[in-house]
């Protein structure tokens, strides 16, 4: 609503939620910046999680982790789809190549915040960064 009424002028979000919740009917434009990827979290009972015999908590870490790369592929497959219905009903920008750069090198004070307070390893981030295709 706050796009129809003008209250605002740009939402951000991945093409799923833009297809999904029809922003698509109040907006004109669709720039593409590709700078993450939005998970399907895996939550279980930390409590429930260690009191675990070993051989099941190497299982279920297992499984688990099989089932977030599966879902992350699943999603991936799914907003390339949603982002060629986007392109047919929006004007749709794509950022250059430098472009991107320059938002990564503005971005990098932030990851490195996240890696310092111990949330994220730079080798995570440059995984996410292989997996998003950058």
């Amino acid at each position: 609503m706050a796009l129809k009424t003008k209250v605002v002028d740009g939402q951000e979000n991945p093409c799923s939620n833009i297809a999904e919740m029809k922003f698509y009917e109040v907006q004109k434009y669709f720039t593409e910046v590709n700078y993450q990827i939005h998970p399907d979290p895996f939550y279980v009972s930390l409590a429930w999680y260690e009191a675990l015999p070993g051989d099941l908590k190497t299982v279920f870490t297992t499984a688990a982790k099989a089932a977030m790369a599966k879902s992350d592929e699943v999603w991936l497959a799914s907003e390339k789809d949603y982002q060629a219905l986007l392109t047919q009903k929006l004007q749709a920008n794509k950022i250059s190549a430098e472009s991107h750069t320059a938002f990564v090198a503005k971005v990098k004070p932030v990851w490195d915040h996240y890696v310092i307070a111990g949330f994220f390893t730079r080798a995570e981030i440059d995984g996410a960064l292989v997996q998003a295709g950058r």
